[in-house]
């Protein structure tokens, strides 16, 4: 049988391991949704990621809704347990967790000063990398001084200040939660925007067929149905919300004009750059990266070039 002393033991490493586990996963959402919207704002062609920006921000707007309530009322209810309970001040679990978060928030501190330095030295700053360096500052310093704080408290004290920390943390969460969804937009533009990338893909997926048809017949159709090929298991994909065919129309030998209709405009992040996922043709030359867009009906003009779309010769 357990005892009661054992088992508030047990209780007390419980609320101190979930407590700590929110604040880690809450910092670190927050660091990651303001890097992302600083990438937006100062989107640099030169860094080579084309990843789409707003996925990441979904995900960390989902989890710092849930997490930091958690985190509050976790550490609201440490605070007034702390307060009943001093001798708890010096439990193990509560010392080693916070020595330990102290130690990483100085690391992490110093890492990111080092980083600073040596891109100032580099003659590398730019306005994107200062301000996602200044993020990961104020936030680390944030924890480190609250931590510090958390130490040297009393435990009967502490109850007004962390009810102002609290407040200040909840108007910084909020503040950073609504500067995601201004550029995440709401669950019905994520929507659009998956189905926007499905017609792409859909008409990349014909455009890839086409050049299949014309290097077997020399002539490319007049209709999309000439595609369909029960051997190849090739099935003309039809637009997800409407179930209608995309537009198609050949406009000479070798062009031909694809449209489909769109939701919303191509995405900032997305315009003047190279598609994360290049589209060949079946026989391995590139083809056109070219499918930005507006909202409502937008056509793709493509001209096969024998020289790099024809079949290569077997020897």
């Amino acid at each position: 049988m357990i005892t009661s002393s054992k088992s508030s033991v047990a209780k007390d490493v419980f609320a101190y391991l979930l407590t700590f586990v929110m604040l880690y996963i809450g910092v670190i959402d927050l660091i990651s949704l303001l890097w992302n919207v600083i990438g937006v704002q100062f989107p640099d062609p030169a860094s080579g990621n084309w990843m789409n920006p707003y996925d990441p921000m979904r995900n960390a707007l989902a989890s710092l809704i849930i997490v930091w309530p958690v985190f509050l009322l976790m550490t609201r209810y440490l605070v007034r347990d702390l307060k009943r309970h001093p001798e708890k001040g010096d439990l193990w679990v509560r010392r080693w967790l916070t020595y330990l978060t102290v130690f990483v928030a100085a690391m992490t501190i110093i890492v990111d000063l080092i980083t600073l330095l040596n891109s100032f030295l580099g003659g590398e700053l730019t306005t994107r990398f200062v301000l996602k360096v200044l993020v990961v500052l104020a936030v680390a310093a944030c924890v480190l001084g609250y931590e510090f704080w958390e130490l040297k408290r009393k435990p009967e004290e502490g109850k007004r200040q962390f009810g102002l920390m609290a407040g200040a943390s909840i108007v910084l969460i909020l503040a950073s939660i609504v500067a995601g969804f201004v550029f995440v937009g709401t669950p019905k533009t994520a929507r659009q925007e998956k189905l926007d990338a499905q017609r792409v893909s859909d008409l990349q997926s014909i455009q890839s067929q086409l050049v299949t048809y014309w290097n077997q017949k020399n002539i490319l159709p007049e209709s999309l149905d000439a595609l369909r090929d029960p051997i190849s298991g090739f099935v003309v994909p039809v637009d997800p919300v409407t179930r209608e065919v995309y537009g198609y129309e050949k406009t000479g030998g070798l062009a031909f004009n694809l449209c489909a209709t769109f939701d919303r405009p191509t995405a900032k992040w997305q315009k003047g750059q190279t598609a994360a996922t290049p589209v060949f043709d079946p026989y391995g030359n590139r083809m056109s990266d070219d499918w930005n867009h507006e909202s409502g009906q937008a056509c793709f003009s493509r001209t096969i070039d024998p020289l790099l779309n024809k079949i290569p010769v077997k020897k």
